[in-house]
């Protein structure tokens, strides 16, 4: 079976090439002539150059393939804006469906986000239980830029499906981690400097993936497609508290677990401020609003759907996952 895969050189990307290129598959990887292709070529996989965001860019790819999958995306870092965003989420991912299409592929499978369906909120003045998990019929209420155009990028992607012959499959990926991740490196970092603080107590809920676990949920998207749209969920099988994923990581690192908390109050009008500097100053802030989100709502869903479907199962926990992780950070000197 021949698949091609966008975003070759992203982190989630290259975990599923690995693992396609294990079980048989021949790969190709697409990725912009300005990525970094030191790993891709050591693997030995095709690769093919283009950029969602440039059209054209598309018809100068040569091959075939039995399946397309489209691990491409722009994350909703400070200062990208809503365009760029646009560009490649939502734009980009319909213009390489309708390519698929051209090419006659069978199957296509896009990684999309549970984000679209927005945080839940919850009291942080309560001691907490997880809230009701979300499934996929669950009403999207996207809360940023980025949740809107992936939330859009979906919408696309089903209406130009719309009875084709081309199948289509969305997984929406839970919070994934694993090693080779640079954007949460960070957070690590932070902790094992004892300089991370809980935004509020501590209480809002995740419900993190690793990313093995994640590649071969993709997999097996990809060997049970059928006909039509299909839309599944993709995290790990139990929610847990900002203060336990922190906690564990410090555990992995030989910290203490963090256990400063500044107020969410006292929080929002200092991102205000650092976010109109970084703007003008050209800089990341240490704190914005998006963060103060992701810390103190809660995104927790079911993942039923996929597990009957197409037997997803998380089989990676939390502390062996992120004791991978931090044996790889240190591997490569990151910590």
């Amino acid at each position: 079976m021949k698949v091609l895969v966008t975003g070759g050189t992203g982190f989630i990307a290259s975990h599923l090439i690995r693992r396609l290129l294990k079980s048989g598959w021949e790969v190709t990887a697409l990725a912009r002539p300005s990525g970094a292709l030191d790993s891709l070529k050591r693997s030995g996989v095709r690769v093919a150059f283009a950029d969602l965001a440039e059209p054209e860019s598309l018809e100068r790819i040569d091959g075939d393939w039995d399946a397309v999958v489209n691990a491409a995306g722009l994350l909703g870092k400070f200062g990208t804006g809503r365009d760029s965003l646009r560009a490649v989420n939502t734009d980009g991912a319909e213009r390489l469906f309708e390519f698929a299409q051209r090419r006659n592929v069978k199957r296509f499978v896009h990684l999309g986000t549970v984000g679209v369906t927005g945080p839940a909120e919850i009291d942080n003045s309560l001691p907490q239980a997880p809230p009701p998990l979300r499934d996929e019929e669950t009403p999207c209420r996207p809360a940023n830029d980025y949740q809107r155009s992936k939330l859009d990028g979906e919408k696309a992607l089903v209406r130009a499906q719309a009875g084709g012959a081309c199948s289509l499959t969305i997984l929406r990926a839970g919070f994934t981690y694993g090693p080779g991740d640079l954007h949460k490196l960070p957070l690590f970092q932070t902790i094992q400097k004892g300089r991370f603080f809980f935004i509020g107590p501590g209480n809002g809920f995740l419900q993190p993936i690793f990313v093995e676990d994640l590649a071969r949920g993709i997999e097996q998207a990809l060997q049970g497609a059928g006909d039509g749209t299909r839309v599944f969920n993709m995290c790990g099988d139990s929610p847990v508290t900002w203060k336990d994923f922190a906690g564990t990581i410090a555990k992995a690192l030989g910290r203490p677990s963090p256990r400063l908390s500044v107020p969410e109050a006292l929080c929002r009008p200092a991102a205000t401020v650092l976010e109109a500097l970084g703007a003008a100053l050209s800089f990341a802030p240490p704190l914005t609003h998006s963060r103060i989100d992701l810390m103190t709502r809660s995104y927790t869903y079911s993942v039923e759907r996929a597990k009957n479907a197409i037997g997803f199962r998380p089989e990676v926990g939390l502390e062996e996952g992120i004791t991978r992780t931090v044996n790889w950070y240190r591997a490569n000197g990151a910590l």
